[in-house]
C-alpha cells in the first residue's frame, strides 16, 4: 500500500508537468528554434598603453534579463570573435585581472544584420600605482547566504597542493583530525556531494580524495532544504569543482610535489564552440605520510585467558593514492533545453603498512611480539551523470530531470605476520613465521538515481519546487579470514530502496521565507547465510527557512530541518572481519537509522563589500544515536559492534569576523563553543565515564597580498578537548600552516609554497570505555612537511573568479559600440 502511495505521487507529477508542458505550447510561451548565425567582434586593448589585452574575457548578456548568454577571449593580439548568437539586443561585459569591468551596450543582431564588430574597446587599468607596483583588491573567503556558508577554495593558499580537507581546516563548523577525518559541528555524518551530484566516495573519504587545486568552492551547508537528500544528519558539504563557460580552449594544469614522497599532478580543459561544451578532467595522487602511535588497554574483568593489559607501539605510513578521469559534454538544443552527460572512471587506494610492537601482560607472565601489517582498501569506480533540462517560457518555470549510475568493486585486502621476541622485541626464532592472517573482503556496489524536478514561479517573488526521486543501492560482498586461526567465510548481500518525494514553497514580504516537506520510503534488505533481515520504514522531514534585512546592513536567518543517518554495510555487516591480528568488527543487521532535528539563528553584519561579521546560534538532536560498542572476546580480540541508544545533543555558537582594512590585507579569525551531551550511554561500574563537556574550536587566518604578485597566509586551528561516543575524552589540539603563491609569466602561471605544522607537531590523544576493558591511544602524524606546487593557465582559466575581486570600489563605464559615454 505505502509502495502504491509513492506511485501514485509520482504519476500525479509526471501528469502535472505535462499539463504544464501542453499550456506552455498552447500559450506559445514555448520558444521555437531560432538561427543562431549572429556574430561580434572586435579587439580589446589598454586605455593607457594602447597595448593588446590577450586573454581578455568578453561575456556577452541578453538586454532584457542581464542572463549571460556565451562568451569568448581574446587572443595574442587583443582581437575576439562571439559566434552562435540568436537575434536580438545584447550587451558585452569585459573583464581581465588588474582592469575595470567595461560594458559595450546597443549592440543588435538581426537577420539583416547578423555580424556586429564593435571596434577597438580601451579598458582602463584598476590597479593603484604605488612606487611603480601593483596592488589588486579582494573579497571575502568565506561568503553567508541563505541556507550556506560559501567557501573559495581558490583563495585558500595554504591549501594549495593538498586536498578539500586542507582547504576546510579554518573554516567554522568544521574540525580535522590528524588522519584527516572531517567532522560537521563534531558530527562525522555528513553528506558529499560534487556539483550537487553524489559522491562515488562517502564522507572524509571523498574529501581526502579531491586535490584542492581542482575546486572553486565549497559549500557549507548545515541545514538544506526540503529539495535535498535528507540523508547525513550534520548536513550537507557541496564539493563545486573549477569550469569555464566561454568559447575556446581554457585549461590550467597543477603539478605538486614534497618532502616525504608527496607526488600530485591534475589537468582541466575546456573547450566551447557552437552550441557544445566539452570538458575533459584529470587527476593523480601519491601522498604518504608517515604515523607513530601507541594503544595501551587494560581490561576489566580478566576473561578466559586472563590478559590483563596489552601495550602496542606502532610506526608506518598512511599512504593515499589515486587516479582518475572525467569527461563530459553539455548541449544547448535551444534557448529552452539543455542536456548534458558526464563521466568519470577512478581508483583510490588507501595502503597503511605498518609495524607494531606488542607487550601483553598476564597475572604471571608477559609475552613479546612483532606484527608486521598491511591494511588496504582500495575502490574502483565509474559513474555517469545524465542531466536535462528545460524552461517552460519566459517566467521561470522549469523542468529538469537526471540519472545517476555508480558502480565498481571495492576490496579490503589485508594481511598480518607476526614474529615474537623477547621484551627488547629481538626476534626469538631463526625464521620468521608465515602469514597467520590473510584477510579479504571483496564486494561489488551499484548505485542508481533517477529524479524529476519542476519549479513554478508564483507572483512576482513567489515559487512552488516539487520532485521525486528514486534510488536504488545493492552491495554483493564476500568476506573470508584464513591463516593460523579459524577459518571465517561469508557472503552478503544488501539492498537498500528509497523513494522521495518533496514539495517546497518560497516566497518575500514582510519576511523572506521558504517552507518545505519530504517524505522517504525505506526498504531495507540484509541477507547472510540462511539469515535475511529487512526493514521498511517511512521518514518525514519538514524544513523551514526565513530570512530578514534589518537596519544597518543586518541580515537576520533562522532555520529548522529534519536529518537522517542512515548505517553503511560495514555497519551492518554480522560477519566478523578482522581489522588487525588482535581487531575485529562485528556488524549489527538489527541497526536502525538515527534522526537528527535541527534548529539555528543567525545575524550577520555587513561592514563592507569584503568585511563581516557573524553570530550563528545552533540546536541539534539526534534521536535513536548508532553507537559504537567497544568489548574484549574469549579467544584475546577487541571487537566492535555498533547498538542504537536514546539521543545525542549540541548546543552552541559559532562567531567569525572578516576584515579586509587595505586591499593587501585580510584577516579572518573564528571561535566555535557548543556543550556536546550523549543521553542512555551504557552505563559500566566503577569506570569514570563522561557524556557532557563543553567543548569547540579557535581558527585564524591572516592573508597578506603583496604588490608584486605574492601571497602570503597563514593558518593556526586550536581544537578544545571533547569526548567520544563511549564515554571517553580526546585531548585538545592545534594544527598550523603557511603558504606562500608568488604569480609568473605575466599571471599565466604561479608557484606555491605550503609548509604544514612547522612548529611543533599536532598529536591526539584519546580515551575509550566498555564493559570489559579501557583503552588509551595516541597518534601523530607527520609534521614540518613541505609542498611546491606549479599552476598554469591556459587562456586565463579562472578569470570569472578574478572577475569578482577586482570590481571593488571600481565602476563600469557604459559606452556603445564606439566606446563613448
Amino acid at each position: 500500500m505505502k509502495n502504491l502511495s509513492f506511485l501514485l505521487i509520482t504519476a500525479i507529477l509526471f501528469l502535472f508537468a505535462q499539463s504544464l508542458l501542453s499550456q506552455g505550447y498552447q500559450k506559445g510561451n514555448f520558444q521555437g528554434t531560432m538561427p543562431m548565425d549572429g556574430k561580434i567582434t572586435g579587439t580589446i586593448i589598454d586605455s593607457i598603453t594602447g597595448q593588446p589585452v590577450e586573454y581578455a574575457i568578453v561575456a556577452i548578456h541578453k538586454m532584457k534579463d542581464s542572463s549571460l548568454v556565451t562568451g569568448s577571449s581574446t587572443k595574442t593580439n587583443g582581437s575576439f570573435i562571439v559566434e552562435g548568437l540568436p537575434y536580438g539586443r545584447f550587451y558585452a561585459e569585459i573583464t581581465f585581472v588588474g582592469y575595470k569591468k567595461h560594458v559595450v551596450r546597443g549592440i543588435l543582431i538581426t537577420p539583416n544584420q547578423n555580424s556586429m564588430n564593435i571596434g577597438s574597446v580601451k579598458i582602463e587599468p584598476s590597479s593603484t600605482d604605488i612606487n611603480a607596483v601593483v596592488v589588486t583588491g579582494n573579497k571575502p573567503a568565506i561568503e553567508y547566504k541563505l541556507d550556506k556558508k560559501v567557501v573559495d577554495v581558490t583563495q585558500n593558499v595554504v591549501a594549495t597542493g593538498g586536498t578539500v580537507v586542507d582547504a576546510l581546516q579554518n573554516i567554522p563548523s568544521i574540525q580535522t583530525d590528524v588522519e584527516g577525518n572531517v567532522t560537521l559541528r563534531g558530527s562525522s555524518n555528513f553528506t558529499v556531494l560534487i556539483d550537487g551530484k553524489p559522491s562515488p566516495l562517502t564522507g572524509s573519504e571523498a574529501l581526502q580524495q579531491i586535490p584542492a587545486s581542482t575546486v572553486q568552492n565549497v559549500e557549507i551547508i548545515t541545514n538544506p532544504s526540503a529539495k535535498y537528500d535528507a540523508e547525513g544528519s550534520a548536513g550537507i558539504i557541496n564539493v563545486v569543482m573549477k569550469k569555464q563557460n566561454v568559447k575556446g580552449m581554457n585549461g590550467i594544469f597543477n603539478v605538486t610535489a614534497g618532502t616525504g614522497d608527496k607526488y600530485g599532478a591534475n589537468m582541466n580543459l575546456n573547450y566551447k564552440f557552437s552550441k557544445f561544451n566539452f570538458t575533459l578532467g584529470v587527476d593523480y595522487t601519491d601522498m604518504k605520510y608517515a604515523i607513530t602511535s601507541y594503544t595501551n588497554n587494560s581490561y576489566v574483568n580478566h576473561l578466559k585467558d586472563s590478559l590483563v593489559s596489552r601495550t602496542n607501539n606502532g610506526t608506518g605510513n598512511f599512504h593515499r593514492k589515486g587516479k582518475g578521469i572525467k569527461l563530459g559534454v553539455d548541449y544547448n538544443i535551444n534557448d529552452n533545453s539543455t542536456i548534458s552527460l558526464m563521466g568519470n572512471v577512478g581508483s583510490r587506494d588507501m595502503y597503511r603498512p605498518g609495524t607494531n610492537y606488542f607487550n601483553d601482560v598476564y597475572p604471571y607472565s608477559s609475552s613479546y611480539y612483532i606484527t608486521n601489517s598491511i591494511n588496504e582498501a582500495i575502490r574502483n569506480y565509474y559513474n555517469l551523470n545524465l542531466d536535462y533540462q528545460l524552461k517552460l517560457g519566459n517566467n521561470g518555470q522549469q523542468l529538469s530531470a537526471s540519472a545517476y549510475l555508480n558502480a565498481g568493486p571495492d576490496n579490503v585486502p589485508s594481511s598480518n605476520i607476526t614474529d615474537t621476541t623477547n621484551s627488547n622485541w629481538v626476534s626469538t626464532q631463526n625464521i620468521k613465521t608465515q602469514p597467520q592472517i590473510q584477510i579479504a573482503q571483496n564486494s561489488n556496489e551499484t548505485e542508481f538515481r533517477g529524479k524529476v524536478d519542476y519549479t513554478l514561479p508564483i507572483g512576482e517573488k513567489g515559487k512552488l519546487e516539487t520532485g521525486y526521486q528514486g534510488r536504488y543501492y545493492q552491495n554483493n560482498g564476500s568476506y573470508s579470514t584464513t591463516g593460523n586461526i579459524n577459518v571465517l567465510e561469508q557472503l552478503l548481500n544488501a539492498k537498500d530502496q528509497i523513494q522521495a518525494a518533496y514539495i517546497s514553497f518560497s516566497n518575500s514580504s514582510f519576511i523572506d521565507y521558504q517552507l518545505g516537506f519530504r517524505t522517504e520510503y525505506e526498504i531495507r534488505d540484509i541477507k547472510y547465510g540462511n539469515n535475511d533481515n529487512k526493514m521498511e520504514k517511512p521518514f518525514y522531514e519538514p524544513t523551514i527557512h526565513l530570512s530578514k534585512e534589518l537596519p544597518w546592513d543586518l541580515q537576520l536567518q533562522a532555520s529548522f530541518t529534519r536529518r537522517i543517518d542512515r548505517p553503511r554495510e560495514w555497519n551492518l555487516n554480522p560477519v566478523p572481519r578482522y581489522t588487525s591480528l588482535t581487531s575485529i568488527m562485528v556488524g549489527n543487521p538489527n541497526l536502525q537509522p538515527d534522526v537528527a532535528s535541527s534548529y539555528e539563528l543567525n545575524l550577520m553584519k555587513k561592514i563592507n563589500d569584503a568585511s563581516f561579521v557573524s553570530a550563528e546560534s545552533f540546536y541539534r538532536q539526534t534521536d535513536n544515536l548508532m553507537y559504537p560498542m567497544p568489548s574484549h572476546t574469549y579467544s584475546g580480540l577487541d571487537s566492535t559492534t555498533y547498538q542504537n541508544i536514546n539521543h545525542d545533543r549540541s548546543i552552541g555558537a559559532e562567531f567569525m569576523i572578516n576584515l579586509a582594512p587595505a586591499k593587501w590585507f585580510n584577516f579572518n579569525a573564528s571561535l566555535t563553543i557548543y556543550n556536546y551531551q550523549i543521553f542512555g550511554m551504557p552505563v559500566i561500574p566503577n569506570v569514570p565515564q563522561v557524556n557532557n563537556i563543553n567543548t569547540g574550536n579557535i581558527k585564524v587566518n591572516p592573508t597578506f597580498r603583496m604588490p608584486w604578485g605574492m601571497g602570503i597566509q597563514i593558518m593556526y586551528t586550536y581544537n578544545a578537548p571533547t569526548i567520544n561516543a563511549t564515554g571517553g575524552h580526546q585531548s585538545s589540539n592545534y594544527s598550523s600552516g603557511i603558504g606562500v603563491k608568488q604569480e609568473l609569466l605575466k599571471r599565466k602561471a604561479s608557484l606555491t609554497m605550503q609548509v604544514q605544522n612547522l612548529i611543533g607537531f599536532t598529536r591526539v590523544t584519546s580515551t575509550s570505555y566498555s564493559n570489559s576493558q579501557t583503552t588509551m591511544n595516541w597518534f601523530q602524524r607527520e609534521s614540518k612537511v613541505f609542498l611546491f606546487t606549479f599552476s598554469y593557465r591556459i587562456n586565463n582559466y579562472k578569470v570569472q573568479k578574478a572577475k569578482t575581486q577586482q570590481d571593488d570600489n571600481s565602476s563600469a563605464p557604459d559606452t556603445d559600440m564606439m566606446g563613448n559615454p
